[in-house]
């Protein structure tokens, strides 16, 4: 159920056609996503008794990761002048 998710956010940023403040958006998203491991992490060291699944924060930072660099590849090819 979680997979079309992904995609779909990756296609809605990255897609032909989206103004330019898409992908910048994506960015920040990107940015925010890049906190949220950093801050379950910050959580489950005030409070050991919290679990903390590894596998899932390293997913969400590649998640954001990607995302970022989605945007920017994007952001540089709507800037470069195409030939005529």
């Amino acid at each position: 159920l979680m997979v079309p998710y992904p995609v779909g956010w990756l296609l809605g940023i990255w897609g032909r056609g989206v103004p330019r403040w898409v992908p910048m958006g994506g960015i920040l998203i990107g940015l925010w996503y890049l906190v949220i491991p950093l801050l379950i992490l910050a959580q489950a060291r005030a409070n050991p008794a919290r679990p903390v699944v590894p596998w899932f924060l390293i997913g969400l930072s590649l998640y954001a990761l990607l995302t970022i660099a989605g945007c920017i590849v994007r952001l540089r090819r709507a800037a470069a002048p195409r030939a005529s």
